[in-house]
């Protein structure tokens, strides 16, 4: 089965049961809370501090209070590849810093995406720009929570694309073991994603819309 970010699962966990304002403040608190500068805490030794062991026993209780599915550590060994990148440009010990931090946001992000239906979501979006438009009036107008939803529901729908395309492709490749076409084979791939995805987004769009009751057109916006 391929890889998907931030792909809902069904459950019956504390999390699952938490109301979703209450995940995407604490998901948003916990993001401020691993980017703070390390200067602000304790360290440990060289490399750690007080704030990532804080943050590795959150993740650690998130785990268990999301119904301890591995499924979430899936898609974590993406994040590692940022810690081989940042080696060639900025040393170890910066790779170590924010391989830590773009892991702890990353796994606390795919929990609480993995207990959070895309209703549950869009719902707590909507309610925050409601909040946010008794402030600030315009903001119900550019409607950020559309944007927004639309954005996160991507990611999952991005890599179940691909794999379906990769699957798709495999299975009508005549020889495996020869790569001439090779680069072509990948243009078409991604041609074939970029246009699911151009599909996926204009009918996700309309289907919200119509759903929110929106009086303006589709094609107006």
């Amino acid at each position: 089965m391929g890889v998907t970010f931030f792909a809902y699962r069904k459950g019956n966990s504390f999390f699952h049961k938490l109301s979703p304002q209450i995940k995407l403040w604490l998901e948003l608190i916990f993001c401020v809370f691993v980017f703070l500068p390390d200067e602000y805490f304790f360290a440990i030794n060289e490399f750690i501090s007080i704030k990532f062991a804080i943050s590795f026993l959150i993740c650690v209780a998130a785990f268990f209070l999301s119904g301890k599915d591995f499924a979430v550590f899936k898609p974590l060994g993406y994040v590692l590849l940022l810690g081989v990148i940042a080696i060639f440009g900025n040393g170890i010990k910066f790779a170590i810093n924010y391989t830590l931090k773009f892991l702890f946001t990353a796994f606390l992000s795919q929990v609480v995406f993995m207990t959070t239906s895309s209703l549950q979501m869009k719902s707590a979006l909507e309610d925050a720009q409601n909040f946010i438009a008794r402030i600030f009036p315009p903001i119900k107008k550019a409607n950020p929570a559309l944007i927004i939803f639309l954005a996160i529901s991507f990611i999952p729908q991005i890599f179940q694309t691909w794999n379906k395309i990769k699957l798709a492709a495999r299975a009508r490749s005549c020889d495996k073991k020869k790569y001439r076409n090779f680069l072509r084979n990948i243009f078409l791939q991604f041609e074939a994603l970029f246009s699911c995805l151009l599909f996926y987004a204009e009918t996700k769009r309309k289907v919200l819309l119509n759903r929110s009751g929106n009086s303006h057109s589709p094609d107006a916006i």
